[in-house]
């Protein structure tokens, strides 16, 4: 899946965040996600080679969304809305 730009960061973040697969194999999809869990959880190598391939696709996306915002000079206090840090999360400054 291309990384998308809309031009605005929250729509793109959202657009990563809630995508999903075709419906075809959803029903499959949920059956089989508790087995490849715990497969990967006693074979380091699949672990490895299915969060690769997986999970690390939408976290990069989402890394260049807001990699190409701070480079369009987004600020970081409209980042900061969205993404807040533990900190400000906490009430701390």
């Amino acid at each position: 899946m291309p990384v998308p730009d809309s031009g605005d960061v929250e729509a793109d973040i959202l657009s990563v965040l809630t995508h999903e697969p075709p419906p075809e194999f959803a029903e499959l999809r949920m059956r089989m996600m508790p087995y490849l869990m715990a497969h990967a959880s006693r074979n380091p190598a699949f672990g490895k080679a299915w969060k690769a391939t997986v999970f690390d696709p939408p976290r990069l996306q989402l890394r260049a969304i807001l990699d190409r915002a701070v480079a369009r000079g987004d600020r970081a206090d409209s980042l900061q809305k969205h993404f807040p840090s533990e900190r400000s999360a906490s009430g701390n400054p």
